[in-house]
């Protein structure tokens, strides 16, 4: 009885190739999510805006800043594309002190610091709600499971910290 073409295949060339596969897919990194792009100016000087959101988990599972400063000191160009700025954030384990921001439209900003998902934000009113999409890069199997979340918040009176060391305020 004669074989069909397809049974010929080899099986250590299938063996190497599901292996190749799977490394593939479990190790090699991917970018996904939004890419930094140029922020819009920003219209008029402003004082700088303050920030407290939540994202419904607690601080140690947070990739959200609980606070942020807004300020409107402009980042060098070797820092951020066109048009973001200085942020200052409330850090915990897995947010650090300092970050970036821009201007998407005049009622709504983005919100980014290193390897931080993008974080969107309306803020034409007192109260902020917005939506957290993982960005960077991942493994392909680990991308597949990232999901965007909510974020809520509200505007506060800004208490901008110190840059002095404790000791000398």
């Amino acid at each position: 009885m004669p074989r069909a073409p397809f049974s010929r295949i080899p099986f250590g060339f299938v063996t190497c190739f599901a292996t190749v596969l799977i490394v593939v897919v479990l190790a090699v990194p991917i970018p996904f999510g939004p890419r930094l792009v140029d922020g819009a100016p920003i219209p008029v000087y402003s004082a700088p805006t303050c920030l407290s959101l939540r994202d419904g988990r607690s601080s140690r599972e947070s990739t959200v800043p609980r606070d942020v400063v807004l300020l409107d000191a402009p980042l060098p160009r070797t820092q951020a594309p066109a048009n973001w700025h200085a942020a200052v954030l409330l850090p915990n384990h897995q947010v650090p002190n300092q970050g970036m921001w821009r201007f998407i439209t005049g009622d709504s900003v983005e919100v980014r610091y290193h390897h931080s998902p993008s974080i969107r934000l309306a803020t034409n009113r007192p109260q902020v709600s917005g939506v957290a999409t993982p960005a960077g890069v991942s493994p392909t199997f680990m991308a597949l499971f990232e999901r965007p979340q909510g974020i809520t918040g509200f505007r506060h009176p800004c208490s901008i910290p110190s840059a002095r060391p404790p000791n000398e305020r």
